[in-house]
């Protein structure tokens, strides 16, 4: 189990919120900055999860929390010039920050619970999940962006499509890949996915090949 106990950890810890902070403080009274903000934000972070890997009781559960909140937080940190708008309105910034406050909500009670309840402890990463959730993401920008190869432009495939195919692609993270689970599970997700975002929220998402409405098929 990795349990930090030296004197030297908990320095470390506290140089890290130190630095953070102090950059803050400076930037807001002087405008001076020595490194970015965001920067200033990881260290603080850092140095917090640092200084709870002393007393947590389940270091793993700690280290997802750590994840989540610095998820939520670059999501808050880069969507703040984005158009907050209404629920009724939506603006570009709307479900980002809604989606990033949410997740730093689940990470903070996930850090919460690692510090008063027995837990694993923190083993080496598993690269064969991380491969393909990572390869899922790059493939749903370029199915629905397109992209061009050797000169051919392969237009956008849409929602619809792309939803199913970045399903089958994570399932791969899983050895005991099965196909008719992850094809059925796909194909409900994707239709969740259209029917909510798309012609639910209005959102401005193509659900069909060629960025197209697949309802203009039906309804002409």
């Amino acid at each position: 189990m990795l349990r930090l106990t030296s004197r030297r950890e908990f320095i470390a810890a506290i140089v890290l919120v130190a630095l953070g902070a102090l950059n803050i403080l400076l930037a807001q009274a002087t405008g001076f900055q020595g490194f970015p903000g965001f920067l200033s934000l990881l260290l603080i972070l850092c140095g917090i999860y640092i200084g709870l890997l002393l007393i947590t009781k389940a270091p793993r559960d700690l280290g997802t929390s750590f994840v989540l909140v610095l998820i939520g937080a670059t999501g808050l940190y880069f969507g703040a010039e984005l158009t907050m708008g209404t629920a009724g309105r939506m603006g570009p910034g709307y479900f980002p920050r809604l989606l990033s406050w949410l997740i730093v909500a689940i990470g903070t009670f996930i850090g919460l619970v690692a510090l008063s309840t027995p837990g694993p402890s923190i083993e080496a990463p598993k690269f064969r999940p991380m491969a393909f959730v990572l390869a899922s993401i790059i493939i749903f920008g370029y199915m629905m962006n397109g992209f061009t190869i050797a000169g051919v432009a392969v237009p956008g495939v849409g929602l619809f499509v792309t939803a199913v195919v970045i399903v089958l692609v994570a399932a791969l993270a899983r050895r005991e890949f099965a196909l008719r689970e992850s094809l059925l599970l796909g194909i409900g997700l994707s239709i969740g996915t259209v029917l909510i975002f798309v012609y639910g929220l209005g959102q401005a998402l193509p659900d069909c090949p060629d960025g197209f409405r697949c309802t203009q098929y039906f309804f002409r």
